[in-house]
């Protein structure tokens, strides 16, 4: 009889304990999570910055490098979305004809600014850009797989009900 006990009560603690450490890897992971997203938010916060400095160092002229920072919708896990900008004036070379601009998507945008007409300011603005873009990239990327691994477990926990309230009718 007291082996029985014994055996119940080292159970017990064992469940207890297996509780205590699933809510505090859940405390852990909580605090994780807000710390990435914080993360994000100050990049974000940063990138809004550079993208100010860029335009007020080199203003729209001919072989300008800009960033600009583009909003998709609600519900986008990556806005706002870094899309660098190379501004071209075809008529630049033609004396008194009327400026024909158009922007062009550089691939590097750091060797983009390598053009004389972009200031080295600019150009030390860029390079932090391209090098938090970068890592924001990675970021978003990881958040991406959370989100879509939330939804991937809301859509099996949303057909497992249904089979049990299917499965309830049967019986």
């Amino acid at each position: 009889m007291v082996k029985h006990l014994r055996s119940k009560q080292t159970r017990e603690e064992a469940i207890a304990r297996a509780r205590e450490m699933s809510e505090q890897a859940l405390r852990t992971a909580r605090q994780r999570s807000e710390r990435l997203l914080e993360h994000l938010q100050a990049t974000n916060e940063r990138l809004i910055l550079l993208r100010e400095h860029i335009r007020d160092e080199q203003p729209k002229r001919h072989g300008a490098v800009l960033l600009e920072l583009q909003a998709c919708g609600p519900g986008c896990i990556g806005c706002p979305h870094p899309r660098w900008q190379r501004w071209i004036n075809q008529a630049s070379s033609k004396k008194g004809k009327e400026p024909t601009w158009y922007a062009t998507r550089p691939r590097y945008p750091s060797h983009a600014a390598r053009a004389k007409e972009v200031p080295e300011s600019a150009r030390e603005y860029i390079r932090e850009a391209t090098r938090i873009i970068q890592r924001r990239e990675t970021v978003i990327r990881r958040l991406r797989e959370l989100h879509t691994c939330v939804a991937n477990l809301d859509t099996s926990y949303a057909i497992h009900s249904r089979q049990d309230d299917s499965g309830d009718d049967d019986a």
